[in-house]
């Protein structure tokens, strides 16, 4: 993310109904809030295929109980998709998820643990009705769901570390 300061995130990013603001500052991504979850989809292409999509985040940190997560198949009127979550604390015991959100409701569809650490890739496919979710390239859960065939790519941060600082994202990439 490298170019100047913005709150909210704007260009090409557009805000995710229910959600607070991401903001860009000091070249990563960080919620507006230190009590609630902040999520942005990217609007600056047409998904070429909306089926087969793969968004993937890059972990700057994770304070308190946050989390960040990739987003696949965003719906942009009812927050609604897929998260592949990774949480606090960072290391060799990282919480992992897959989410199904419907309607700003969480359905949990698989989780586990895995290695992680600053630095490191958080990736989500969404392949047909498969979902996966890899760390640093190695998958690390898979589920299948299909509920939603479409939608947007994008990314989340929760953050209740007490400063806006303590969770965010350094990079984003989707296709």
């Amino acid at each position: 993310f490298g170019r100047a300061d913005a709150n909210p995130l704007s260009g090409n990013w557009t805000k995710s109904t229910s959600f607070f603001d991401l903001q860009l500052a000091s070249n990563h991504v960080e919620s507006t809030s230190t009590s609630g979850a902040s999520a942005a989809y990217y609007n600056g292409v047409t998904w070429s295929n909306f089926n087969d999509q793969s968004s993937t985040i890059t972990i700057g940190a994770i304070g308190g109980s946050g989390f960040l997560a990739s987003l696949a198949r965003w719906q942009s009127a009812s927050a609604s998709g897929y998260q592949c979550r990774i949480g606090h604390p960072l290391g060799v015991s990282t919480p992992v998820s897959i989410v199904r959100t419907d309607f700003a409701s969480d359905v949990l569809l698989a989780s586990g643990t895995a290695n992680a650490s600053a630095g490191q890739t958080v990736e989500c496919d969404a392949l047909g009705s498969a979902i996966t979710m890899q760390v640093n390239g190695s998958v690390v859960l898979t589920t299948t769901d299909s509920t939603y065939a479409t939608g947007n790519a994008g990314m989340m941060v929760f953050d209740n570390s007490g400063s806006l600082t303590g969770t965010y994202i350094t990079a984003w990439s989707g296709s």
